[in-house]
C-alpha cells in the first residue's frame, strides 16, 4: 500500500562548480515538487453454488455449472459438483486500476447435461459487484444477486433438480401341470389364479397352452420405503374330473431405492428371500370323475374352452404416479 509522508521543513541545496570552485546553491522550497505512488491490495471474491437433489438421488457429484459475463453467451468458468453437492468457482481479481469501471455483472447458472430421470433447475442468477477503494490500500468487493444484498462470507447460489426414477416392473411367475390319473392328456391352458392383498383380489389372470401365466406389478417412486405382501392362489372353476390345488403362494415385495436412485426389489416368498418369484400349482385329471354321456369325453378341448385369452399376463399398477418437487 502507498504510505505518505509529511515534512515541516524542508532545505535543497545543490552543488556547482564555477571557475574551479565549487559553491552550494540553495534552491528555493516553491520550486520543489514530490510525486508520490498511492496503490491498494488486490481485492477477491469467491462465488459459492449448492446443489440439491429431491426424489431419493444421493449421490451429488457431477452436477456443471456456469459463470457468465453473457447471459447467453459462452462461460468464463465452469465447475463440477463433489459428492456434498457444494463447489466455487475460482475467485476472482479485481485490481486498483479496475476501480473506475465500478461495477461488474456477471450470470450463474446450471449447465444441462440431459443426464437421464433428471429436470434440471432452470433458475439464473444475476450478480452485480461493486468495486471502491477504502483508500486504506484495501478495495472493498460487494455484491447483490438479483438486486437483492446478501452476506458475501455464507451466500451460496442454490440450484435443485427433481428426480424420477424409473418406474419397475416385478414379476410373478405362475406354472401350472396337470396331472393324468385316467383318461386322455388335459391341456394346461385355460387354468385361473388370483393375485389379492389385505384388500381383497386384485386381477385373475388365466394359463397359456404351456401352462404359463404370470402377474406384472408396476411400482413407483412413491413407493420407496414400503412393503406389499400378495397371495397367489388357484381359482376352483368346477370343471368335472379336475381336482384343483388349494396352496395360497405367500409373496412379499419391499421396494428399496440404491444409491445411483434406481428402484430395486426386494423379494421374499413364503417367507425366504429369493432373486425372483415363481410359484407352481399342481392339478390332477381324472376321467372316471366324468359323467357319461354316451360321446368320448376329450379333456383336453374341455379345458381349452375355458381360457378367455390367448397370453396369461396381467399388468398391474397399484398407485397414481408421484410427481417430486424441491
Amino acid at each position: 500500500a502507498g504510505q505518505l509522508e509529511t515534512f515541516t521543513s524542508i532545505e535543497m541545496v545543490d552543488v556547482v562548480e564555477e571557475n574551479g570552485v565549487q559553491q552550494a546553491v540553495h534552491i528555493p522550497a516553491s520550486s520543489i515538487v514530490f510525486y508520490n505512488a498511492y496503490s491498494a491490495e488486490d481485492g477477491e471474491l469467491e462465488l459459492t453454488v449448492q446443489k440439491t437433489v429431491s426424489g431419493g438421488w444421493q449421490d451429488l457429484s457431477g452436477f456443471r455449472f456456469g459463470l457468465y459475463e453473457d447471459p447467453n453467451g459462452a462461460p468464463i468458468q465452469t465447475i463440477t459438483t463433489d459428492a456434498d453437492g457444494i463447489v466455487s468457482f475460482r475467485e476472482l481479481v479485481y485490481t486498483h486500476q479496475q476501480v473506475q469501471t465500478g461495477t461488474f455483472t456477471y450470470y450463474i447458472k446450471e449447465i444441462d447435461d440431459g443426464q437421464k430421470g433428471f429436470t434440471y433447475d432452470p433458475k439464473v442468477y444475476t450478480v452485480v459487484v461493486q468495486l471502491s477503494d477504502n483508500a486504506d490500500g484495501t478495495l472493498s468487493v460487494t455484491y447483490t444477486v438479483d438486486g437483492e444484498k446478501v452476506d458475501e462470507n455464507a451466500y451460496r447460489f442454490a440450484f435443485c433438480n427433481v428426480y424420477t426414477p424409473e418406474d419397475i416392473t416385478v414379476a410373478l411367475d405362475i406354472t401350472k401341470t396337470v396331472k393324468v390319473n385316467s383318461g386322455e392328456g388335459v391341456s394346461p391352458a385355460g387354468f385361473k389364479f388370483q393375485l389379492a392383498d389385505k384388500n381383497g383380489v386384485l386381477s385373475t389372470v388365466e394359463s397359456d397352452s404351456n401352462g404359463k401365466a404370470q402377474f406384472q406389478v408396476i411400482f413407483q417412486a412413491e413407493d420407496v420405503g414400503k412393503t406389499f405382501d400378495f397371495a397367489i392362489t388357484e381359482v376352483d372353476t368346477k370343471v368335472t374330473g379336475v381336482t384343483y390345488s388349494k396352496v395360497k403362494h405367500e409373496v412379499q415385495i419391499t421396494i428399496t431405492q440404491n444409491a445411483a436412485g434406481e428402484l430395486v426389489p426386494q423379494l421374499k416368498l413364503g417367507g425366504e428371500a429369493v432373486d425372483a418369484l415363481a410359484v407352481s400349482f399342481v392339478n390332477t385329471f381324472d376321467a372316471a370323475e366324468t359323467p357319461e354321456t354316451g360321446d368320448s369325453f376329450n379333456g383336453g378341448m374341455l379345458i381349452m374352452m375355458m381360457a378367455a385369452s390367448a397370453f396369461g399376463l396381467v399388468t398391474l399398477l397399484l398407485g397414481k404416479k408421484k410427481e417430486f418437487e424441491c
